[in-house]
């Protein structure tokens, strides 16, 4: 998330967000895992990538659920090495999100015990140097104009988009049909509720010492959503 990258004191703005995609990360176990609920996963190996979008779904869903990030034996792993300590059963759950979600539901038949539904929004973030930003506002405010007719094309053109995607990624055109169809493309300029949501975020990741300073979230709005 764009929090750390302000912990270390760079000097972005963020010019635009996704619609919020809940659906497409998630916990998964092996589907004859005798996990059936988050509260099951106390004392458990889970797996997912540090500092991610997942880390603030694991951290939700388990004080959702009554446990504390302490009642798990996190184990931080990138997606290719999460997925293969998966398959091996070297750890007993994994957060992560689309497209590996999909993949590993399709080819090694993991059963999620919770996504992020009424947990965390899940964003994706657009973001620019404050100098870039500043200094051609009217090219950032293109650049944010053209993802928006870019994500309408991919919406509305999914068999196609799963297509190039495939490609480009190596994945089956079906793992990315199964992505798009609960992925919204878009680019919306930002809001104080999302602002809000992303702020909830680093308090978090500061409070479980995963951010080493306390992060001001609007510290990095844009001047142009200032006025």
């Amino acid at each position: 998330p764009p929090a750390f990258a302000q912990a270390a004191q760079a000097d972005l703005v963020y010019l635009a967000h996704s619609p919020a995609n809940p659906k497409t990360e998630a916990i998964v176990v092996a589907e004859n895992s005798a996990i059936k609920s988050v509260a099951d996963l106390k004392g458990k190996r889970v797996g997912l990538n540090k500092g991610s979008d997942v880390n603030y779904l694991l951290v939700t869903a388990l004080e959702k659920a009554g446990l504390s990030y302490k009642d798990i034996t996190p184990v931080y792993l990138p997606p290719a090495d999460a997925r293969a300590a998966f398959q091996r059963g070297a750890i007993d759950a994994w957060v992560i999100w689309d497209p590996f979600l999909a993949e590993v539901e399709t080819n090694a038949k993991a059963r999620q015990i919770g996504n992020a539904e009424g947990l965390v929004p899940h964003y994706t973030f657009y973001l620019a140097s404050r100098k870039f930003a500043d200094t051609y506002p009217d090219t950032a405010k293109q650049v944010v104009d053209e993802l928006g007719k870019l994500s309408e094309w991919a919406n509305s053109h999914q068999e196609d988009a799963a297509g190039i995607l495939s490609t480009s990624t190596g994945l089956d055109k079906a793992i990315w049909l199964k992505t798009l169809a609960r992925l919204p493309y878009g680019a919306e300029r930002m809001t104080p509720a999302v602002y809000n949501e992303h702020q909830a975020l680093a308090d978090t990741f500061t409070r479980i010492g995963l951010l080493p300073v306390k992060v001001d979230v609007r510290s990095a709005t844009w001047s142009l959503d200032k006025q």
